[in-house]
């Protein structure tokens, strides 16, 4: 871990850059001036909150099935020690979202197996456990979708149909908690950067704006150097987290990523994931970030 932190800071340093976090907390790095807020296309006002929430409301709901969520590594559903390094990223983000008037966060990856899926579902359940907040979770790992099987449902409607604008985001996402949208795929899709790349994405991400008026908007993006379907969305968001693996991920990827992030939006901190970090009571590796 201490050979790729010390990678990380000297290909920053490289770059002009210098850091006081370490590389495993998602610390908003001493780089240049942040970027601002991605520009809305649309500027109506939000709704009054009686409005937007007879819209929250009217989405369809569903429930965890019971015992689900330790059976998939989705344990920020409640607090409790399984949940605390989910709640204290948690923290550490709204922290920097409110900072920088941000709303929409990227997670993404190098490659597959960082655990940016399992990120992503288990934050927007610590969000969401904080009830005056309002939080929207979307997949965008199209070709390899993760967030239905995560949460162990099947949904209906495809995200998709709102990505092409055949279909509204309430009509397609499902709720959780009351305050938990989730916009789920339901299949695989062999071509999506058509989708993610339209234009037409940054009208139905300002439509979600005004009429869910969401305080965080999470969006579970695809392993950045696995193709061009992370890099075609990343303009619409505000920021990115980068979720890297322990004993797989190199500081080279590290910094390709980075910079190729900071190109479209705002580099929010990277999160080093399974690290080895000690042995339980009966002498076995536990792991964590």
């Amino acid at each position: 871990m201490e050979k790729l932190q010390a990678a990380i800071e000297q290909a920053r340093q490289r770059r002009g850059e210098t850091t006081s976090a370490p590389a495993a907390t998602p610390a908003q790095a001493n780089r240049p001036a942040a970027k601002p807020a991605v520009e809305r296309k649309r500027q109506a006002p939000r709704l009054l909150p009686s409005d937007h929430m007879e819209r929250w409301e009217a989405m369809k709901t569903f429930r965890l099935p019971t015992k689900h969520g330790d059976a998939r590594r989705l344990v920020a559903h409640a607090a409790g020690p399984d949940a605390a390094h989910y709640d204290i990223l948690r923290t550490k983000l709204l922290i920097e979202l409110r900072k920088n008037a941000w709303r929409r966060i990227a997670i993404t990856s190098p490659s597959t197996g960082c655990g940016k899926t399992t990120t992503s579902a288990n934050v927007a359940l610590s969000i969401s456990r904080q009830g005056d907040l309002r939080t929207v979770l979307i997949d965008l790992d199209l070709r390899r979708p993760g967030i239905a099987g995560v949460f162990g449902h099947t949904p209906d409607e495809d995200v998709t149909a709102f990505l092409g604008g055949t279909r509204k985001f309430e009509d397609i996402a499902v709720t959780l908690n009351g305050n938990l949208a989730i916009a789920m795929a339901r299949n695989a899709q062999t071509d999506p950067t058509t989708l993610l790349a339209s234009d037409q994405v940054a009208d139905f991400l300002a439509e979600v704006d005004e009429t869910l008026a969401p305080d965080v908007m999470i969006f579970d993006l695809p392993p950045l150097l696995a193709g061009d379907d992370a890099r075609s969305f990343l303009r619409h968001t505000d920021c990115a987290l980068l979720m890297i693996q322990a004993e797989k991920t190199t500081a080279q990827q590290v910094d390709i990523c980075e910079r190729e992030i900071a190109e479209q939006t705002n580099v929010m901190g990277v999160v080093l994931n399974r690290t080895r970090f000690e042995e339980n009571k009966d002498g076995a590796a536990t792991y964590g970030y």
